[in-house]
């Protein structure tokens, strides 16, 4: 799998987890750092467990998507939920 082939994996992951997290806190305000903590959980436990079962070059994945994955959480927000700032709200 290439680098573009995990990113978009990636993508999709929180395309599912962005809108569960955004319920999850719905009568919540202002819950933006609770709810980046929650998408930032979730995601690394999708891309741990592909690490659990991946060989070769698919180790320690999220070594290198975790500095990155809090600006894909917000752009997912925003993109999914544009009229109300997304997960930052």
């Amino acid at each position: 799998m290439d680098k573009w082939e995990v990113g978009f994996n990636i993508f999709e992951a929180l395309t599912k987890i962005v809108p569960f997290v955004e319920s999850w806190f719905s009568d919540k305000p202002k819950s933006g750092a609770e709810k980046k903590k929650l998408a930032m959980e979730s995601l690394k436990s999708v891309v741990k467990a592909g690490d659990a079962i991946a060989t070769g070059g698919a180790k320690s994945t999220w070594d290198k998507v975790e500095k990155h994955a809090p600006d894909l959480i917000d752009m997912t927000a925003k993109m999914m939920f544009p009229s109300d700032d997304g997960i930052n709200k």
